[in-house]
């Protein structure tokens, strides 16, 4: 039996999400962790009475969106489908996963770690950095310079 604080299970699968994108270039595996852990902060981050990081996205770039809700559903699409697959309950259905898709929910996952915990691992800093000397290729038409990452 193990005994783990909510923190530690996150650290767990974040780092463990990080090894697969970063070494395996498993992306199903590392946005389905990486997903399941900003989840599980994100939770916790609200019933503290913060914003989950989707939220202050939300909220402070004032997205196009009526709802939360519909914003959310389509920010997770690929991980629902990946954890559900509510839209298509079928197994002949094929996604489209790709490298972008892996690293959008390992920043919301390093970010909701940092938030909720505090300080980032080791492996959580250097993941950050990759993604940081990647992000130019990644997201070619990001008006965003990686300095802002």
């Amino acid at each position: 039996m193990m005994i783990l604080s909510k923190a530690e299970i996150a650290r767990i699968q974040i780092e463990k999400a990080v090894y697969l994108y970063a070494i395996e270039n498993n992306y199903v595996c590392a946005i389905t962790l990486a997903g399941a852990a900003e989840e599980l902060l994100g939770n916790i981050i609200k019933e503290s009475g913060g914003k989950s990081v989707i939220g202050e996205v939300y909220e402070d770039f004032l997205c196009e969106y009526n709802k939360f809700s519909n914003f959310s559903d389509d920010l997770n699409t690929i991980r629902n489908e990946l954890k559900h697959s509510h839209k298509n309950p079928n197994l002949d259905h094929e996604i489209n996963i790709g490298e972008d898709d892996c690293v959008i929910m390992l920043y919301r996952a390093l970010a909701s770690y940092a938030k909720a915990v505090g300080t980032p691992t080791i492996k959580m800093v250097a993941c950050w950095e990759l993604l940081k000397r990647k992000h130019e290729k990644i997201f070619p038409n990001s008006k965003y310079p990686t300095q802002a990452c």
